[in-house]
């Protein structure tokens, strides 16, 4: 009975340990922020649609900025140099009207990820 106690209490060790690492292992880059907000109503575009995510990134796939005509208003889009988990979208001006963002990234644990916003420019 001792053994089997010893042996049962080892499982019990070993799946423990094993809970432990699982949520490292299976964690993947998820979106922390994008600027402008989803939903966000702006007087006008930045510059750059910035799009963080909680860890690095190793790879941007797409980033677009659609209009209400689906007309594309990303010129560029790449890593932030100085943020790793930071992707930086340059935009043509729009007029005033409704965009529709989209993202796709590859994290650095080689899962594609993918995303959408909305947001609103006014004149």
């Amino acid at each position: 009975m001792d053994n089997l106690y010893r042996r049962g209490a080892l499982a019990v060790v070993a799946l423990a340990a094993a809970g432990a690492v699982v949520p490292q292992a299976f964690a993947h880059a998820a979106l922390k922020s994008v600027s402008p907000a989803n939903g966000a109503t702006v007087k006008a575009l930045p510059a750059f649609v910035k799009i963080t995510f909680s860890e690095p990134i190793g790879s941007v796939s797409s980033v677009r900025l659609m209009d209400v005509k689906g007309k594309d208003h990303v010129v560029t889009a790449g890593l932030d140099p100085r943020n790793a988990a930071r992707v930086l979208a340059k935009t043509a001006k729009p007029a005033a009207g409704t965009y529709l963002g989209t993202w796709s990234i590859v994290a650095d644990d080689g899962h594609k990820e993918t995303g959408r916003f909305r947001f609103t420019v006014k004149s």
